[in-house]
């Protein structure tokens, strides 16, 4: 599906041609907390606490964008290996964005992210 997705995306067909599917970055996700969102960028660091794991897209982990993996989905770290490894490298992730201190998403399938080149 990613494949059909991104070939629909780059000839602007469909869904795909509307401004409101199209990436977001970590920097303009505040804007559009309470909905479904496709965001691109960077991990700049990871972190753990409370049972989660965290990678964070800003330097300021309270405030940045962040993706959250609680105990419970923690299974999704065996598809990266280790979740920390991700640092530097650029990623796209699909969900629901919330409001927890900073915009966030909770993961909770492998599929919602993608590894870029």
């Amino acid at each position: 599906m990613l494949a059909i997705e991104s070939e629909a995306r780059a000839a602007l067909r469909a869904l795909w041609a509307a401004p409101v599917y199209r990436i977001r970055t970590p920097d303009d996700v505040a804007d559009v907390i309470d909905s479904f969102q496709i965001v691109e960028g960077v991990v700049l660091s990871s972190g753990s606490g409370g049972g989660r794991l965290y990678l964070n897209f800003g330097s300021d982990c309270a405030s940045d964008f962040t993706l959250a993996l609680d105990g419970s989905t923690r299974w999704i770290s065996r598809r990266w290996h280790r979740p920390a490894a991700l640092v530097g490298h650029r990623i796209r992730v699909r969900g629901w964005v919330r409001w927890f201190d900073s915009p966030r998403i909770d993961l909770t399938h492998p599929d919602q992210t993608e590894i870029l080149p």
